[in-house]
């Protein structure tokens, strides 16, 4: 495990903290990647306040919804100012999903060789972005079934970043990432490289090394 990528915030400051991480990150950076949900929500309020220009943003995953859906991540961060002020790059569900529109996204992100660096929450059985990790899960799968239908980056595209941030401040989601990587359960080698930045909650962090036994 390296160490150095790892980042515990306390646990009442975790959201400021976090944002002003990102901050810089986002501000040199052109080409991201953002996840959206309950974890991040709080962390993009903060931002937002902040003028970030000239960036392409592209939007990690979504599940297969009408864009009227609550449930849609477009429709969660459509209206955050540095999604209006940017290009936001989405996979154009719209009313209906159709794979014709959605290969947009991935004929415009496989036109980027280096993505700056990529935003992600850890989700529920340890899912980033709709990725899950699954015996058959493949690194170019852009499909994913559980509860709902979902379409995402893949794990390929995401290998094209400097840098991916994972950020946690659930102590049960720590804890079950930790047992995954000691046990070297496959496909979670994924978050054992040089590319991944932890970013946990105190608590979450305590509970990270209780369970991964350094």
């Amino acid at each position: 495990m390296i160490l150095s990528k790892i980042h515990c915030f306390p646990d009442d400051k975790f959201n400021k903290r976090v944002a002003n991480f990102l901050k810089k990150k986002i501000s040199d950076s052109k080409n991201i990647v953002i996840t959206a949900g309950k974890t991040v929500k709080p962390i993009y309020k903060i931002l937002d306040k902040y003028n970030f220009k000239k960036k392409n943003i592209y939007l990690s995953d979504e599940r297969i919804v009408p864009y009227s859906s609550n449930l849609s991540n477009y429709k969660n961060l459509k209206n955050y100012n540095f999604i209006k002020k940017n290009k936001f790059i989405h996979f154009n569900i719209e009313n209906r999903f159709s794979k014709i529109r959605s290969k947009e996204y991935f004929k415009s992100i496989s036109k980027i060789k280096i993505l700056d660096f990529s935003i992600l929450s850890l989700g529920k059985n340890c899912h980033v972005a709709s990725i899950f990790f699954k015996k058959n899960t493949k690194s170019n799968q852009v499909y994913f079934f559980y509860k709902y239908r979902r379409i995402s980056i893949s794990l390929k595209i995401l290998a094209r970043s400097k840098e991916i941030i994972i950020i946690c401040n659930k102590k049960q989601r720590a804890a079950e990432l930790a047992k995954n990587i000691k046990n070297k359960k496959k496909g979670f080698k994924f978050f054992n490289n040089q590319k991944t930045i932890f970013l946990f909650g105190k608590t979450s962090c305590t509970n990270f090394f209780r369970n991964i036994g350094v």
